[in-house]
Order: structure tokens, then sequence, then C-alpha cells
């Protein structure tokens, strides 16, 4: 717990007085959440590269779920969407793109474990919304939807939220 708090108070302490998580060039996503297929609990990070005056970015997100000897690692490389209402507190989130997925589960029988694991390509959709609460940082709530490309595979849709930081000045 005290470590929690001494990295809360670091991210408050950069995000306040740093010019150089101004507006502008890149968002840092830090978050947790689900896969609803099952309730496997994780976390996540995401890199929006943002193109200047536009509301387009290039977004890099990577998650990290596992519950009961499942693990799912899903990475992909999304053109997003992002549009920010007037008053600037408010930003859409939308974008598709691809990557791969990877998971592995693990079953321990008398004693024994055996695990088995895959890496698949993989198609991927986002939706959320973010909410600023200044220039340099918000929090955001999303959906993601993965589907590997393979025969048989299921559809995985991941909800989650965190903090967004804005990084580099415009």
């Amino acid at each position: 717990m005290k470590k929690l708090l001494i990295a809360a108070l670091a991210l408050m302490m950069i995000v306040s007085y740093s010019d150089a998580f101004a507006q502008g060039k890149a968002t840092l996503r830090l978050g947790g959440g689900v896969i609803t297929d099952g309730t496997q609990p994780g976390g996540g990070l995401g890199l929006d590269l943002n193109m200047p005056d536009k509301p387009i970015s290039i977004g890099v997100t990577t998650e990290f779920y596992k519950k009961s000897g499942v693990t799912t690692l899903p990475v992909g490389v999304l053109a997003l969407l992002k549009k920010t209402n007037e008053n600037g507190k408010v930003t859409l989130l939308l974008g598709a793109g691809s990557g791969l997925v990877y998971s592995k589960v693990e079953v321990t029988f008398l004693g024994t474990t055996v695990s088995a694991s895959t890496t698949k390509a993989l198609i991927t959709a986002l939706g959320g919304i973010q909410f600023n609460f200044s220039e340099k940082a918000g929090f955001y709530v999303k959906g993601q939807y993965y589907r590997a490309i393979t025969s048989g595979a299921s559809n995985l849709v991941g909800i989650g939220g965190g903090i967004a930081i804005a990084l580099g000045a415009e």
C-alpha cells in the first residue's frame, strides 16, 4: 500500500509540474480491467502517437490478463479517431487495427503441471471515452474487442479504465 501511495504522489507531481507533460505529441494510458468471458482480471498499457492538428492517432496497446491458470496477452496497433469536445473536457476514442495475441493454459493434476501456449494474429477494435481533468491528465473507460485470425477462435472483449497522461509539448 505504501508503494502505491508513493507512486500515486510521484505521478501527481509529474503531471502537475512538468512542462514535459504538456498536451500534444503522445498520450500514455495505464489501467486495469477484465476480459468478460471468464472475467479474467488484468491490466494494460497504451501509447497513442497524436497527429498535430488532426483528430487521428496511431495507438499501441498491450494488456495482460490471468486467472485460474489461463493467461491472455493481446498486443495491438490501432488507427484511432480521438474527438475532443469544445471545452477540452471529454474525448471520444474509436479505433481499429491488428496485432498478436499470446494465450497460455496451465493445468496441475496430482502435482504435475502441464501447459500449452499459442501466439496468433488478431484484429481489434476499441471504443471509449476519456474525461480530462486538466490539459495534462485525465481518466478513461474503454471496451476493446479482440479476434484471433484462426478458425475456431473465440471473440474476446476487454473492458477497463485508468489514467491518461499527455506527453510532449505541442
